[in-house]
């Protein structure tokens, strides 16, 4: 099915005059305008977004939270297939979120090549909206249609499960411009879609990705240790792990590569496989061969050609 496309208003210099000349047609002469706060989302195609915010009032665009869900991938026949997402959507401040990552179930996806991604931004003030520096949050007009974005050209092969799909956003810092009666500020947000595939280590029981290689600084291929990023520490000091431990797998590319579990280091419970202990110590977490190390009783899968080969690719693997 074909989505039109809305013509994106203003973009560049030349179409922050345009629009200022477009308002002002619409303000009566000698008249008090009488204008509530409002903001747009608009597409810039395979580009970002482009944001608008007229109000009567300064207030700037403190937060402006989308939620995204309808993900499709474009086959290299041009038709779209669509994949799901655990949760169904996902939801994050597109001022504020450089990063973010989540998992398409392509379980049930033709094996061939894909080369883009789209997406509908969800309508509706619970779902997508902005917080103003005055605190008040208002509704956000959003493009009506699926927003659709190029990706790297990946391959779903057969016994794949799911992918890795990173989206980073660049600057979102809005300008401000002063009009008679009117406050205008426009910006826009650049969108890419950095990666599809990746490294992750998995909650068994849930599906949830804990850390993803957006979380990782580097992996020591000798001592099996992972530097984390400061928001890697959050979710492996958030999570809830009982005496017995949490199982995880990891997985490259969608396929799984070997399992483990989340350790507690106050467990008094042996482990006799691969364990990461939850204690991060200046930012480091280590795959492990036992709990204690005494333990072990299996064939140990750390030193896995795949990991080593991804990590070492994305430029995060160290000796």
């Amino acid at each position: 099915m074909a989505y039109a496309r809305n013509r994106v208003l203003v973009f560049g210099a030349a179409g922050i005059v345009i629009a200022a000349l477009l308002i002002l047609a619409f303000i009566p002469a000698q008249k008090e305008v009488g204008l509530k706060p409002m903001v747009a989302l608009q597409e810039i195609p395979d580009y970002g977004f482009q944001i608008v915010k007229m109000s009567k009032e300064q207030a700037d665009v403190a937060h402006l939270y989308v939620t995204l869900d309808g993900f499709e991938f474009r086959r290299a026949d041009g038709d779209w297939a669509e994949i799901e997402i655990p949760g169904g959507s996902i939801s994050f401040d597109l001022l504020r979120v450089r990063e973010i990552s989540f998992d398409a179930l392509v379980e049930g996806l033709d094996a061939r090549s894909y080369s883009a991604i789209r997406f509908r931004v969800v309508q509706g003030l619970e779902f997508t909206n902005a917080t103003l520096s005055s605190g008040e949050v208002i509704g956000v007009d959003v493009p009506s249609f699926k927003v659709e974005f190029t990706t790297p050209t990946f391959e779903k092969a057969d016994g794949m499960e799911s992918l890795l799909v990173e989206l980073r956003t660049g600057s979102g810092q809005l300008s401000n411009y002063m009009l008679p009666k009117l406050h205008l500020a426009l910006g826009t947000i650049r969108v890419k879609i950095a990666r599809v595939g990746g490294f992750g280590i998995y909650l068994i029981e849930s599906g949830e990705l804990v850390i993803s290689d957006l979380e990782i600084i580097y992996y020591n291929k000798t001592s099996h240790e992972i530097k984390l990023t400061d928001v890697g520490v959050e979710k492996i000091e958030s999570l809830q792990v009982p005496m017995n431990g949490t199982g995880f797998v990891i997985k490259v590319e969608g396929r799984e590569i070997y399992r483990g579990a989340f350790w507690s280091p106050i467990s008094s419970l042996p482990y006799h496989g691969v364990v990461i202990e939850t204690l991060v110590n200046k930012n480091f977490i280590r795959i492990e061969a036992g709990y204690p190390s005494s333990q072990f009783q299996n064939e140990d899968p750390r030193d896995n050609p795949k990991i080593f080969d991804y990590l070492e690719e994305v430029g995060k693997l160290t000796n």
